[in-house]
């Protein structure tokens, strides 16, 4: 049985490589880690699993992975691999050398190894689309989407709270988008404590188009979004759902900006309280959010200053 997953796609935020190797994980009951914590565990994970595909590995992959190899030979850890990919670069030799066995993604993978002196086994990459995981409208739809990196959990777990309170049934759908240099291995760490939190209720939508952000606003009741301080007055996705007379909840500290007021066009996550989700509330706070967002965060506005 297998310690761990080890993926070269850790950093990889839309790749399918990523996506298979966490759900072969998840389904081994085994941590997924990349190449770089892979070489410092500890000595008792067992033999390791190298789900690769070297072709898109950065440098930085590609020194670890020889440091992974120096490791497994230095503790006699066994290393196999499945390969999603193989265009017989010097480093695919040196872990098809280190390797015990070799299970190969599809045919033409195994016929590139033909004749190589290891175990090589045709395997397959099975569906990565959750098929029971469907959006699931409720009574109570809210959304948020951002920047993944910006995912605060201190604020969910009060939303959490206060939506449990309030709301006996409700949806939470997330879509993110990821900075250059975000590190998807903490997205997975905190899409699973929101998951933990939230349970059946929440929905990961991933990436989505302005098209597709459109299609769920049309759907929602509420808009959420939480920053590491509070929001600013350049962090643009607020601006979305206030344009389409949405209401939003958010956090707000004395950097915000001074028009967006709790409870007249904007909802504070420190002071929202039960009054505060019942719908004349919420329609009298998206409606004024609206005209103040118009009138002090537009488009229009901004190009007039430029002008002046």
């Amino acid at each position: 049985m297998y310690g761990l997953v080890v993926t070269s796609h850790m950093n990889a935020t839309l790749s399918g490589v990523a996506k298979f190797n966490r759900i072969l994980a998840d389904r081994l009951g085994v941590p997924c880690v990349g190449f770089g914590e892979a070489a410092v565990m500890p000595v008792g994970h067992g033999r390791f699993l190298l789900s690769i595909k070297m072709a898109d590995a950065t440098e930085e992959e590609a020194a670890q992975a020889r440091a992974l190899m120096h490791m497994a030979k230095e503790r006699d850890v066994e290393l196999d691999l499945f390969l999603h990919t193989f265009d017989g670069s010097p480093l695919e030799y040196d872990l098809l050398d280190a390797a015990t066995r070799v299970f190969c993604g599809n045919a033409e993978i195994r016929h590139a190894l033909a004749g190589h002196d290891k175990t090589v086994l045709d395997a397959w990459c099975p569906f990565l689309v959750d098929l029971d995981r469907n959006i699931g409208e409720t009574p109570f739809n809210v959304f948020s989407f951002g920047m993944a990196h910006k995912l605060q959990l201190a604020y969910y777990r009060k939303l959490h709270a206060k939506l449990e309170e309030s709301q006996p049934s409700y949806s939470l759908w997330i879509s993110t988008a990821f900075h250059e240099k975000a590190n998807f291995g903490d997205f997975h760490s905190i899409s699973n404590q929101l998951s933990g939190m939230f349970g059946d209720r929440i929905r990961f939508l991933g990436f989505l188009s302005d098209a597709a952000i459109n299609y769920f606003l049309e759907r929602i009741h509420l808009f959420v979004a939480f920053f590491p301080k509070g929001v600013r007055a350049n962090n643009t996705s607020i601006y979305v759902p206030l344009e389409k007379g949405l209401p939003v909840l958010t956090n707000l500290d004395a950097h915000s900006p001074s028009w967006m007021r709790h409870g007249v066009n904007v909802l504070d996550i420190e002071r929202v309280t039960h009054e505060d989700f019942v719908p004349n509330r919420l329609s009298s706070v998206a409606t004024q959010g609206q005209r103040d967002g118009r009138t002090h965060a537009s488009w229009d506005a901004l190009v007039e200053m430029f002008k002046r």
